[in-house]
């Protein structure tokens, strides 16, 4: 008993401390996000099973929909610095096309470049 009320104490001592989360979503966000990469505090990306790819340049506080391709399905988004990055689409809904997004710009733009 004398150790929960001390972990009780020190947690609401220690409680004001304690990073805060808070959800926050793009407008109209696509469900089933497949990937989520930071490349530093500030830019973001995710991806989503149903073919868009997300960026935000402000800590997540808004997001901002760069590509929509809707027959394919994004798996992952990497990063090789701040302005090339990948998204890789296996396959798409019509199961003809393998193709991997590149942004040479941080994510404004991407260019479809087919994998085979």
């Amino acid at each position: 008993m004398k150790t929960l009320s001390l972990f009780c104490s020190l947690l609401l001592f220690f409680g004001e401390g304690v990073a805060q989360w808070e959800l926050r979503y793009p407008e109209n966000r696509p469900a089933q996000v497949s990937s989520v990469l930071f490349t530093n505090p500030q830019q973001g990306y995710f991806t989503t099973y149903s073919g868009f790819i997300f960026v935000t340049f402000d800590s997540g506080i808004t997001w901002s929909r760069r590509l929509h391709v809707s027959r394919d399905i994004f798996y992952q988004v990497a990063f090789a610095d701040s302005d090339y990055g990948l998204a890789y689409s296996p396959y798409s809904y019509l199961h003809d096309s393998e193709y991997v997004f590149v942004t040479t710009d941080g994510g404004k733009q991407w260019t479809a470049r087919s994998s085979a």
